[in-house]
């Protein structure tokens, strides 16, 4: 929350300023057990990099995603339980990271 006092007038003005929350991004399912997608609304990345790294900060080999329209999915079977990160960067330069975990 953010207090806002207007000086200019006599009286005091309180505001509870609106925090920004990226939302455009879902992941599904999470947990997961054989395949991760990751959905965005009507933003067009175009081309995008996608990197899984656990939680110690170590790539995992994973095969490119299938991206179709607004979507990816990858098949993470072969990987052990934990949880991981997927980092995205597309070609207009937006990096995004998402949490899941594997069981």
């Amino acid at each position: 929350m953010f207090y806002y006092r207007n000086v200019l007038e006599m009286d005091t003005t309180t505001a509870v300023a609106t925090i920004l929350s990226d939302n455009t991004f879902v992941l599904y399912p999470n947990p997961v057990t054989d395949e991760v997608s990751i959905a965005w609304g009507d933003s067009d990345l175009g081309n995008t990099n996608c990197t899984i790294v656990d939680c110690f900060g170590r790539t995992q080999q994973v095969k490119p995603g299938v991206q179709y329209g607004g979507r990816i999915r990858f098949d993470v079977q072969h990987l052990s339980q934990g949880t991981y990160f997927i980092k995205l960067l597309s070609e207009n330069g937006l990096v995004k990271v998402l949490k899941f975990v594997k069981t």
